[in-house]
C-alpha cells in the first residue's frame, strides 16, 4: 500500500493514503457501536399517564418540577423536563440500575435544551443555575466505586445540542446510573432569581469496541516529504515544531535533545514546578477527514516508577472535551511508550490537543497523533446523534427563477461557496450571464490554516439558502461543511432549488463527500479515496455532446470543442443525465432531485496539454455552456421548450 506524506505550513503534517479506512455507504451498520441500552431513553412510554418510569427523580425540593413535555420534544413526542423555578431549587433525575461489564468502553450521549441560567445576554458568566450530566458506576453489592462526566451543560439559555463522551466502567463494575442534575443558587450568586428549566431527550449508552489502528498509520510518521492531499489524513506534532507547541519554552516545557525520540528532540516537563500547560496546539477550523472516530496517541516517556506525570487532551468549541488521556505509568523501566484512547469529532467548529503536566517530576513527549478511525457517513452520524439537524419549516421554498422577459422581472440570486481555483471556472462571468440583474453572494473556503474553513456562514442558514435560484459549490471539502448546512441544501433541492457543483483538489473524492447528504441528491456516486477517483487523461479528451435535452445546448457553437486533462471518477446513478462527455467518461451530468435539479461538472480546471489542444476552462464559450448548465439546473429553456 503507497503512502504519502506532506509537510504543510504551521508544522503541520498531513498523511494520505491509497486505500480506505472502511467503508461508509448511508446504509452501512457501525460495527464497534452496540445497541442503546438505556430503558425509556426519550421518555415516549410516557402515554397519557405522563410517568417518566423507570426513571426517579431525587431531591426534590421547593420551587423544582420534574414532568414528561409533549410540547417540546427532539425526537418522537416527549422530552423530560426538569426545572428549577426558585432560588434554592434543585433535583436529580436517575436512571434505574443498568446492566453493564466492567472494563467495557460505552458511549454516553445526552440531549438538552436550557432556558434561563443566567441574567447576561451573551453570557456564559456563571450565575449560580447549574446542570450536569453523569455516569455512576456500581459493583455487584450496588455500591458507588467510580463515576465519569461529560462536563456542565452551559450556564445560559442554549438551543437543543449534545454532549458526549467514552466512558470506561471499572474493572468491578456491574451495573451503572445515569444521573441529571439541576441546581438554582441564583439569589445567592446574581441578587435575583432566575427561573431555569432544563429538557433531556434521547440519551444513550452504547458498548463500544475500538476497531483497530489501520495499519497505514503505524510505524514512524516522516517530517518532511512531498505528496498530495486525502480524505484520510493523519495530523502529528512533534516536540520540535515551535509553531505548534505553544507553551515551549515557559515554565512548564523546553525542547531537549533525546536520542529515544523520533527526530532527535522531545517536549520536557521540569520537575517541581507545579501543574500547568506544556503545549497547546492550534485551534483546528474544521475536522481532518470529516465527521468520525478518531485515535489520539501520545509516544511520552516517564521516570523509574513515575506514577501520574499529567495529561493529554482534546478540546471543542460546540462539543466540549472529547477526551482525556491521563499519562501515569509505574514501571521499573524508562523509556518511550504510547498511550492512546479514543473520542469522536462530529461538527464543525474549531477543536486543538493540549497537553498538561501535573509538575512533580520531570518527563517528556515525544509525538502526539490524530488518527481518523472511522469515518460516519452523514446518516450514520444522525443515527447516533439527532440532535445534529433540525428540520425546516414546511412552508420554506427556494426562490423561483424569473427570465428577463416574459412577464414582471423577478430578482434573481445565485449563493457560490467558493474553494481554491474557484476564478478559473470564470464563475463571476458565468453568474452575470444567467440573468441580466442577478446578485451573486459570494462564500470562501479559507485555507491559510492548516486545514480549510467556510468563513461568514450565518447561523440561520435555511433564510441563505431559499432565497436563492441557484447554488453553486466549487472545490468544497464536506469536511469543512457543517451537517446542518448540508442537511439545509439536500431539502432545498428536493424543494425545487438549483444545485451547480464543480470540483479541483478538494472536490468530490478529495473533500469526503462520500457518505455525504449531498452525494444522496447528486447524479453520481463519488469514490472513496482520492486515489482511485481521478483519471488522468494524459494528452487529454475532447469534450463532446452527450444525452441531453435538445435546448439544453442551444447557444453553443459545438465546433472545434476545448479538451480536459483531469477528470473526477464517478459512477453514474439510475436516471444520471450525460450533458456533456469526453471520449466515454462523462463530464457535465444532470438529473432531477425531488423537485429540484442538481448539475455536476467533473472536469478539473487544471493540467497541462499539447498547444493543439485548447482546455476548456480558457476556452471562450465555456461560460455560456456553464450558464446553460445552470439554466437547466434552475428549470429554465433558454428556448422555451
Amino acid at each position: 500500500m503507497s503512502k504519502k506524506i506532506i509537510r504543510w505550513r504551521q508544522g503541520w503534517l498531513l498523511v494520505a493514503f491509497a486505500g480506505t479506512i472502511a467503508t461508509c455507504a448511508a446504509e452501512t451498520p457501525i460495527q464497534f457501536l452496540g445497541p442503546n441500552i438505556v430503558p425509556n431513553p426519550g421518555f415516549e412510554t410516557a402515554g397519557e399517564a405522563k410517568s417518566y418510569a423507570p426513571w426517579t427523580v431525587t431531591g426534590l425540593s421547593k420551587g423544582a418540577e420534574a414532568n414528561i413535555d409533549t410540547s417540546v420534544a427532539l425526537e418522537g413526542k416527549c422530552s423530560m423536563r426538569l426545572a428549577a423555578l426558585e432560588s434554592g431549587a434543585q433535583l436529580v433525575l436517575q436512571s434505574p440500575s443498568i446492566p453493564v461489564k466492567g472494563g467495557q468502553i460505552y458511549l454516553f450521549s445526552i440531549a438538552f435544551r436550557q432556558e434561563g441560567f443566567t441574567i447576561h445576554q451573551k453570557g456564559p458568566p456563571y450565575c449560580g443555575v447549574s446542570s450536569f450530566p453523569q455516569v455512576c458506576w456500581l459493583d455487584a453489592q450496588s455500591r458507588v466505586i467510580g463515576s465519569g462526566s461529560i462536563g456542565q451543560f452551559p450556564y445560559s439559555s442554549w438551543p437543543w445540542d449534545m454532549r458526549d463522551a467514552f466512558e470506561t466502567a471499572p474493572a468491578m463494575a456491574r451495573f451503572v446510573q445515569i444521573k441529571v442534575s439541576i441546581s438554582n443558587d441564583s439569589e445567592k450568586h446574581s441578587g435575583k432569581t432566575i427561573p431555569s428549566t432544563l429538557w433531556v431527550d434521547a440519551i444513550q449508552l452504547r458498548a463500544y469496541s475500538p476497531p483497530p489502528t489501520p495499519a497505514w498509520a503505524l510505524g514512524k510518521a516522516e517530517l518532511i516529504v512531498d505528496g498530495d492531499a486525502s480524505s484520510s489524513p493523519v495530523l502529528t506534532w512533534f516536540a520540535n515544531d515551535t509553531q505548534i507547541w505553544h507553551s515551549l519554552g515557559g515554565k512548564w516545557s523546553r525542547s531537549v535533545r533525546d536520542d529515544q525520540a523520533e527526530h532527535g528532540t522531545a517536549l520536557e516537563a521540569p520537575p517541581d514546578v507545579g501543574p500547568g500547560m506544556m503545549g497547546h496546539g492550534r485551534y483546528n477550523p474544521s475536522l481532518p477527514a470529516g465527521p468520525g472516530v478518531y485515535r489520539l496517541q501520545v509516544r511520552a516517556k516517564l521516570p523509574p516508577n513515575g506514577g501520574n506525570a499529567g495529561s493529554v487532551d482534546v478540546t471543542s468549541q460546540r462539543c466540549g472535551t472529547r477526551l482525556k488521556l491521563d499519562i501515569s505509568g509505574n514501571d521499573r523501566n524508562s523509556g518511550y511508550r504510547t498511550w492512546e484512547g479514543d473520542f469522536i469529532l462530529r461538527d464543525s467548529g474549531w477543536w486543538c490537543v493540549r497537553m498538561h503536566t501535573l509538575g512533580k517530576s520531570s518527563w517528556r513527549i515525544d509525538s502526539v497523533k490524530i488518527i481518523p478511525v472511522f469515518p460516519f457517513s452523514d446518516r450514520q452520524l444522525m443515527s447516533i446523534y439527532p440532535a445534529t439537524v433540525e428540520e425546516l419549516p414546511a412552508d420554506l421554498l427556494p426562490a423561483s427563477y424569473q427570465p428577463v422577459f416574459g412577464g414582471p422581472l423577478q430578482p434573481s440570486r445565485t449563493w457560490l461557496v467558493g474553494g481554491l481555483g474557484s476564478d478559473w471556472f470564470q464563475l463571476t462571468r458565468t453568474f452575470k450571464l444567467l440573468h441580466r440583474d442577478n446578485e451573486t453572494e459570494v462564500t470562501w473556503v479559507d485555507k491559510k490554516s492548516p486545514t480549510a474553513v467556510i468563513n461568514g456562514l450565518p447561523e440561520d442558514m435555511s433564510t441563505l439558502l431559499f432565497r436563492n435560484n441557484l447554488i453553486c459549490l466549487c472545490n468544497v471539502p464536506m469536511n469543512v461543511m457543517p451537517l446542518t448546512l448540508k442537511s439545509a441544501i439536500r431539502e432545498y433541492v428536493r424543494r425545487g432549488g438549483g444545485l451547480l457543483v464543480l470540483g479541483g483538489h478538494q472536490g468530490y473524492e478529495r473533500g469526503c463527500w462520500q457518505g455525504s447528504f449531498l452525494e444522496e441528491i447528486m447524479p453520481v456516486e463519488v469514490a472513496a479515496t482520492a486515489p482511485d477517483g481521478l483519471i488522468d487523461l494524459g494528452s487529454g479528451l475532447q469534450i463532446s455532446p452527450g444525452t441531453i435535452p435538445p435546448d439544453c445546448l442551444a447557444a453553443i457553437p459545438l465546433k472545434d470543442l476545448p479538451y480536459v486533462r483531469y477528470l473526477h471518477k464517478v459512477k453514474l446513478k439510475p436516471g444520471a443525465q450525460v450533458l456533456m462527455k469526453a471520449g466515454e467518461y462523462p463530464f457535465i451530468v444532470g438529473w432531477h432531485s425531488g423537485k429540484g435539479r442538481v448539475v455536476c461538472v467533473l472536469g478539473r480546471a487544471e493540467g497541462t496539454m499539447p498547444k493543439e489542444h485548447l482546455p476548456f476552462w480558457q476556452w471562450q464559450y465555456w461560460p455560456l455552456l456553464l450558464r446553460d448548465a445552470g439554466w437547466w439546473a434552475v428549470g429554465y429553456s433558454a428556448t422555451g421548450k
